[in-house]
């Protein structure tokens, strides 16, 4: 049997990953014991600093005027986008606070089962070991390469507009002869970069850990039906099985569905801004020659637009396959009430589940490229259209 604390260094692992996302974005560690208003003002700091950042951004996109830098006009387009989809999540994931706390449940209520010794539990452990291992190692490898570009990319950025902006725009009423024109454009625009760029991604980050554990937890559920392959366990242990994979399976489904509530309208938002930021530095490409933080932008934009789809990719494969592990089992050998029971079960795995972009369609890695085409399309247009 593997070794429980190894496998519960694994859950721990991602389940002290899935608090720092949080603990960063909503600064949980704040909250812990304080009132209701000083949660308010707490919950604000974050997205007030980022409005003001979007404003400020709004105010030289309107005062930009054709015959500008087109350059930095498409940077500046690029982050107002990030900004818009930061700002999305934040306050999405606050609205479906109660769904989140289902979600945190179910992660204890895992910890808690894989210490049982009955078949369902030493399943656990073999499955949950392969496989979170994968997403908590990618998520750790996300996190570092995060601060890395937004150094890079800050960096550059600074550079680019003679250390004066790192987000493509400056403060208005500010004189620039001052003596504090410039550290007060590069403190306030990195903690703004910073604040951001943390909410973009780990609101990802926090998708691919719920998934890493509804993964494990479905091929969990696969692994016990297969069980049955054999007649003689279909026969003596069958209603016992079917009773943990009813009560497991519709656990599951509701977490989905709490799931795809959440990401129902931010799939939208997240389909629309990737294809913003990738039309733009696609644009950049074809009017400048390529620059390192155009590449930062359109790879990491690219990516976790790709991350997102190959999730809900990952959601309707393992759904679908419950159904198919049904159907490997020798359910012939159960009795005639079992068999309704089976069929029942059979019913509602039938259906693949993903998540959906607000009913429109449902997302899979297909979206990537379909996004891709249309934002290269457009991008061709609008270098048309520029020269």
């Amino acid at each position: 049997m593997t070794d429980i604390k190894e496998l519960g260094s694994n859950l721990q692992r991602g389940r002290k990953y899935l608090d720092l996302c949080f603990n960063w974005m909503y600064l949980e560690f704040l909250r812990k014991s304080a009132s209701p208003i000083k949660n308010t003002v707490i919950l604000s700091i974050f997205p007030t600093i980022m409005l003001v950042c979007w404003f400020l951004m709004a105010i030289e996109v309107a005062q930009f005027k054709i015959g500008g830098n087109l350059t930095i006009f498409a940077h500046l387009m690029v982050y107002f986008g990030a900004f818009y989809q930061s700002l999305w999540k934040y306050f999405s994931f606050i609205w479906h606070d109660e769904k989140i706390k289902r979600f945190k449940n179910f992660i204890e209520d895992v910890q808690t089962s894989i210490h049982s010794r009955c078949l369902l539990s030493n399943i656990r452990y073999r499955e949950y070991e392969k496989v979170l291992k994968y997403y908590v190692s990618f998520v750790s490898v996300c996190i570092k390469a995060m601060v890395i570009s937004v150094l890079l990319l800050y960096v550059f950025n600074a550079y680019v507009t003679d250390f004066t902006s790192g987000l493509m725009f400056t403060i208005p009423l500010l004189s620039e002869t001052s003596l504090f024109y410039r550290p007060i454009n590069l403190i306030f625009q990195f903690i703004c970069f910073a604040i951001g760029a943390s909410i973009f991604v780990e609101g990802d980050l926090i998708l691919v850990l719920i998934v890493g554990y509804l993964d494990a937890e479905l091929k969990s559920i696969i692994a016990y039906i297969l069980v049955m392959r054999d007649e003689s366990i279909a026969r003596e242990n069958g209603r016992e099985i079917l009773k943990n994979v009813y009560s497991n399976h519709l656990r599951i489904q509701l977490i989905l569905n709490d799931l795809r509530s959440i990401y129902w309208y931010l799939s939208i938002q997240l389909i629309l801004t990737s294809f913003i930021y990738i039309c733009f530095t696609f644009f950049l490409a074809k009017v400048v020659t390529i620059s390192m933080g155009t590449f930062i932008i359109l790879f990491n934009c690219t990516s976790l637009l790709f991350i997102f789809s190959y999730m809900s990719q990952i959601l309707l494969n393992r759904t679908e396959e419950v159904a198919y592990a049904l159907w490997q089992t020798s359910w012939y050998s159960l009795s005639v009430e079992d068999q309704l029971s089976f069929l029942k079960i059979l019913h509602i795995a039938q259906k693949s589940k993903g998540l959906s972009a607000a009913g429109v369609t449902t997302i899979s890695i297909n979206t990537v490229v379909q996004v891709l085409k249309a934002a290269i399309t457009y991008g061709t247009i609008l270098f048309t259209f520029i020269n």
